[in-house]
């Protein structure tokens, strides 16, 4: 080690940075008078540690993509760890799966219970909102050639809007449940009981029903308790013909053809109960009823299906109920539309 003193040290430091700032001012003015010269050695100094660079870079490259597969290989060990785990608990739940699907089987054969059928669907769209008697009716872009047909329900991703009322080979009609004309039997969940779910051309339909402690019901549920279905709301003249009937050796109501359940028993209850207000006028299912040529003889029906207080048609067939519906009565129309049956 050599050792300066402190007078040639001092002067160093003196003569170091005026000395560095000439040569640079040099280079620069060098570089200015003759650029040509400093290219070339820029060039060759280039071409001189380009080789030593990489000489030192492909060493580093190979260790990186050592480290890299060091670290893939562990990554891979923990996955496989993972995977042997998650492959472990699915074997297990296959196994409690063909228990149950095995005692399942067993139980099914022991109750000799029904195969479910497979449901199927087909997804369509709405393309217009259709017109016709109806208010809400919609169509959509499916028909017979999709495997439809008609009566059968249309659902949505928020549950049932309606259901078919006429198919053609690659469009049908659905009636919403809005529709003042759609009736549809249901059931409430919580209590079972029967109701209907009835439309009146709003945002929402009405539901319809009697509750278990109505008279009207109740009625019924002790009808249902006899032998021999003799209802205590028969009307006088119907009490002495099946008066007369057992007399006769016949103990059977069907022999003086009075229905049980029809609208005659249902309008004595009402009335007995005095809950008659609460029903729909005659005309909303009796406009034809008494004169049957309305409905099967050719003339001007538009009112008929066009007027929103009739929501029905309760037709007494008189004996033409086999004939051919007739071209331009309503007998035609609704046959077209709905289907004979």
């Amino acid at each position: 080690m050599i050792r300066l003193s402190p007078q040639l040290r001092t002067a160093v430091q003196r003569t170091t940075l005026p000395i560095l700032v000439l040569l640079s001012g040099a280079v620069i003015v060098l570089g200015k008078a003759d650029q040509l010269l400093f290219d070339s050695l820029r060039t060759a100094v280039s071409d001189t540690v380009a080789p030593v660079l990489d000489a030192i870079a492909r060493p580093l490259n190979a260790f990186g993509e050592v480290v890299d597969h060091a670290r893939m290989a562990v990554t891979t060990y923990q996955t496989n760890v993972r995977l042997e785990a998650e492959n472990q608990r699915l074997l297990q739940w296959q196994q409690a799966a063909l228990n149950l699907a095995a005692d399942n089987k067993q139980l099914r054969g022991l109750l000799k219970a029904v195969p479910e059928t497979a449901l199927s669907f087909v997804t369509a769209r709405v393309v217009a909102n259709s017109g016709g008697a109806f208010v809400r009716m919609i169509l959509i872009n499916a028909g017979s050639e999709d495997h439809v047909s008609r009566g059968q329900a249309v659902l949505t991703g928020e549950g049932l809007v309606g259901r078919l009322t006429e198919v053609g080979d690659r469009a049908a009609r659905v009636l919403l449940i809005t529709d003042l004309n759609s009736r549809i039997p249901v059931t409430i969940e919580r209590s079972h009981v029967a109701a209907v779910l009835a439309g009146d051309n709003s945002e929402r339909p009405r539901l319809l029903y009697l509750p278990a402690g109505d008279p009207i019901v109740a009625a019924f549920a002790a009808l249902m308790r006899q032998d021999e279905l003799t209802p205590n709301w028969l009307a006088l003249r119907h009490r002495l013909t099946f008066g007369w009937h057992k007399l006769r050796g016949s103990h059977r109501l069907s022999d003086i053809r009075v229905a049980i359940f029809g609208p005659a028993a249902l309008t004595a209850l009402a009335r007995r109960a005095g809950e008659l207000d609460y029903a729909l006028p005659k005309k909303s299912f009796y406009a034809v009823h008494a004169e049957p040529k309305l409905f099967f003889e050719p003339r001007d029906f538009s009112a008929l299906i066009n007027d929103p207080e009739i929501i029905g048609l309760h037709i007494s067939p008189k004996g033409r109920g086999s004939e051919r519906p007739m071209p331009g009565s309503l007998y035609a129309w609704a046959a077209g539309r709905f289907g004979a049956r």
